[in-house]
């Protein structure tokens, strides 16, 4: 009975350390092609907004994305991971344009009463490029 304690008690803090290790990116709308996190349940509809946004605009392919919609100091930050970070200091005048352009497009189509901004991020959603400086 006592080497069952034991067994179960070092499951038990085995189970608790896996779960303190996972990442929490807020509360999750989950596809196929597209996890969208949202940082405040109070947003759930905004971030279904984003999610059909970005199916109906063909933004999704046969690889998944991640996004997150955190509200921070009365902005909304649609964060986007970025595949290259090292690419990020020398993006084109051309590259920044589509991503103000997609940033202003979804402000007017999603969040027209609200500050918006859309960020280039890590694969934890850690800002790396603010495309608005």
């Amino acid at each position: 009975m006592l080497l069952f304690v034991k067994q179960s008690a070092i499951l038990f803090f085995l189970l608790i350390g896996l779960f303190s290790c996972q990442q929490n990116y807020g509360n999750k709308l989950e596809s196929n092609e597209l996890d969208l996190y949202y940082t405040r349940i109070e947003d759930e509809n905004f971030a279904r907004q984003v999610g059909n946004y970005w199916k109906n605009n063909n933004f999704l392919n046969d690889q998944k994305q991640s996004l997150q919609l955190d509200f921070i100091e009365n902005t909304y930050y649609l964060k986007l991971i970025s595949k290259d970070t090292s690419s990020l200091k020398n993006m084109s005048f051309e590259e920044r344009n589509i991503l103000i352009t997609l940033q202003n497009d979804l402000r007017k189509e999603i969040f027209p009463k609200h500050n918006f901004n859309l960020v280039l991020c890590d694969n934890q959603f850690k800002p790396l490029y603010d495309i608005n400086n």
